[in-house]
């Protein structure tokens, strides 16, 4: 499993062609354990080589291997095509299928939110935590309600966020990515009390981490000023997670980093500059439709109307491209 684990770190670092080599090598030496046809799949769509992944699909169910895995992989790649025959399937997998764990409601959940159909969301969020709570995964149950909170918060929906920590947090209260997340997303939604002491908690907690001590704490630490209104701090604290664009943690990664840069550049009217970091999350593998859902449909420290078209070009690079916008509004 050695080939196979280094294909997951890599993939985990943003390293995806190193990923892809060591995901193929696990394969020709085991090609009856599915988890590196997952990290294959995973990498060939972070590289934005949707027909290959589905094709790396097809020869594991040739050798009789399935997962939820895989079709989590599938509805992204669905939903990245706008293949709406393709998310349909994997839906109705969702529902019918025993191994499945909920992801793709959530995920469901997700795309919805995106498309401004909040209500409709909340109903996908609400199936895919049950369905986890009822297996027993009570802490990413936790984590998917936080995660959908701070979607939430971002497109400005601050007092329903309120009430959904409190629920992840009562979910599941003695998880630390519970408790880190939480704190995230309210300072995010303007209350930095808890993110400056999660931060010191994660890097005591893993003084050695690479992914936490260069991603998570600046983010929280980030986080946390540009609730205070110190945009300059927070692109000081984010220096770290520059050089980790495109890797992940699973609870925040660097895209989120990169995204937070984006929103300080904004706080600090430098909007050129915000603009390119936007468009840089919109631009990379796998990245631009994880970059849309994430974004706020009208961020609050855009330039003001009527101050040289700035505000407009704003709110489109933020929003994920003009014609999106107004389909999202409506």
């Amino acid at each position: 499993m050695s080939r196979n684990n280094a294909a997951a770190v890599s993939r985990g670092l943003g390293r995806f062609e190193r990923s892809i080599v060591a995901a193929q090598e696990a394969i020709r030496l085991d090609p009856y354990q599915y988890h590196p046809y997952y990290n294959l799949m995973a990498s060939e769509v972070a590289m934005n080589r949707w027909s290959e992944a589905k094709k790396v699909y097809e020869q594991a169910v040739s050798r009789g291997l399935d997962s939820f895995k895989f079709h989590n992989v599938l509805y992204l790649i669905a939903f990245l095509d706008r293949d709406v025959e393709g998310i349909q399937r994997e839906l109705e997998w969702e529902k019918t299928d025993p191994r499945a764990s909920g992801e793709i409601f959530l995920a469901e959940a997700s795309r919805q939110l995106y498309f401004g159909h909040a209500k409709v969301a909340k109903e996908f969020l609400s199936k895919g935590v049950n369905k986890k709570t009822r297996a027993g995964l009570l802490e990413t149950a936790a984590g998917s309600r936080c995660r959908f909170a701070w979607k939430e918060v971002e497109l400005g929906y601050v007092e329903p966020v309120r009430q959904m920590t409190i629920e992840a947090l009562r979910t599941y209260p003695a998880g630390l990515e519970t408790k880190v997340c939480v704190a995230f997303v309210q300072a995010r939604a303007g209350d930095p009390s808890n993110a400056e002491t999660m931060a010191g908690q994660v890097a005591a907690e893993w003084p050695h981490g690479t992914l936490q001590q260069a991603i998570l704490v600046p983010s929280l630490e980030a986080a946390a000023m540009l609730a205070k209104g110190k945009p300059a701090e927070a692109l000081r604290l984010l220096e770290p997670s520059v050089p980790y664009f495109g890797a992940d943690l699973g609870w925040l990664g660097s895209r989120d980093s990169a995204y937070l840069r984006g929103v300080a550049l904004l706080q600090l009217q430098q909007g050129k500059e915000a603009a390119l970091e936007f468009q840089k999350l919109i631009d990379s593998p796998g990245g631009g439709g994880r970059c849309h859902i994430q974004a706020p449909r009208t961020p609050p420290t855009c330039p003001r109307a009527g101050d040289d078209g700035r505000q407009r070009r704003c709110v489109q690079v933020v929003s994920g491209v003009s014609h999106d916008l107004e389909r999202c509004r409506s």
